[in-house]
């Protein structure tokens, strides 16, 4: 007689929910890698590489600290000749926690926290361009 499937592999399932449990607590440090990882490949392409290192630095530094970890509302934004910027809400103490962890990291000499209402919107030339490329790819894949 076969044993129920759960009763089988109770380590696999126990492993699977740990695993669950760990990506749902540590779910908004995750979306910020995962959004430095997704513009990585452009950005090797436009920056010097010593400037990433110190951008991933910053974000270890965020993601080593439980505080800024768990806090939803922090991400870095920018990193352009030692000056970092992130977007935090401005009244909140978590946002000087943020900025004075980023300034220990080497290579980072200016921190500037920017509130997340006030980050500048895209520029219409950047909306333009996207939708000129939109229309070339769709109206040229006809084969």
């Amino acid at each position: 007689m076969r044993r129920p499937r759960l009763t089988r592999h109770p380590i696999r399932w126990v492993s699977r929910l740990i695993a669950l449990q760990w990506a749902w607590r540590n779910r908004h440090d995750l979306l910020r890698w995962a959004r430095f990882g997704m513009r990585l490949p452009s950005e090797l392409r436009t920056r010097d590489r010593d400037s990433l290192v110190t951008e991933a630095r910053a974000r270890i530094a965020l993601s080593a600290d439980p505080r800024t970890r768990l806090a939803p509302h922090i991400d870095i934004v920018g990193f352009d000749q030692g000056s970092l910027i992130v977007k935090a809400p401005n009244e909140e103490p978590i946002a000087q926690l943020a900025r004075e962890e980023l300034s220990k990291v080497a290579g980072v000499t200016d921190v500037q926290v920017v509130d997340e209402g006030f980050l500048p919107p895209p520029s219409p030339a950047d909306a333009t361009e996207r939708q000129e490329t939109y229309s070339t790819n769709a109206g040229g894949n006809s084969s």
